[in-house]
């Protein structure tokens, strides 16, 4: 994970510390009911219940601080490089999982890494059974910390990628006070 490049200036390892680092910090900030200085946070989720509810369904801090840290493990094991020198890992939050899991970490780890990529890729359609799963709320979560922590990658906040990285969150997460 140290050899494997998540950016520029940042490895896997590296990264999935940061969004460890952004997860405490999105989570201590909703546990005192404000969003983190600085980031931009649905204004649905500041609402007492709602965050009241995500707060609740989350997994164990100590469960999702293995599964920040070790997201991306597989990365290294599925790197492909285009014609172009660009990095890219298909399949790797399911390569992540098998990796984890055959390393002998626990299950609820694995299964939240196998899942990563799913708030940030979901259509509407597959976010209406998504939010139905026990960890949708920590995925959730994990999602809206994991651009945070990307921020720089993508050009920072003020950046198209970012904010429309944002806006899906944004999108996906009203699903949940839909259902």
């Amino acid at each position: 994970m140290r050899s494997c490049m998540q950016f520029r200036d940042q490895n896997v390892l590296e990264h999935g510390l940061a969004v460890a680092d952004a997860f405490a910090t999105l989570r201590a900030a909703l546990e005192a009911g404000e969003a983190p200085e600085g980031w931009r946070i649905p204004a649905w989720l500041l609402d007492e219940p709602v965050r009241q509810d995500f707060l609740q369904r989350c997994a164990a801090p100590d469960t999702l601080y293995w599964y920040h840290r070790y997201h991306d493990c597989g990365k290294p094991l599925c790197r492909q490089v285009d014609a172009e020198g660009r990095s890219h890992y298909p399949g790797h939050a399911e390569v992540s999982a098998r990796t984890w899991l055959d390393c002998g970490g626990a299950p609820e780890v694995g299964r939240l890494i196998g899942l990563d990529m799913a708030v940030h890729l979901a259509t509407a359609e597959e976010m209406a059974r998504l939010v139905e799963l026990p960890e949708a709320h920590s995925l959730y979560l994990t999602a809206l910390a994991e651009i945070h922590a990307n921020a720089p990658m993508f050009g920072g906040f003020d950046s198209t990628s970012f904010k429309a990285k944002a806006k899906h969150l944004d999108r996906r997460g009203r699903q949940f006070l839909r259902r």
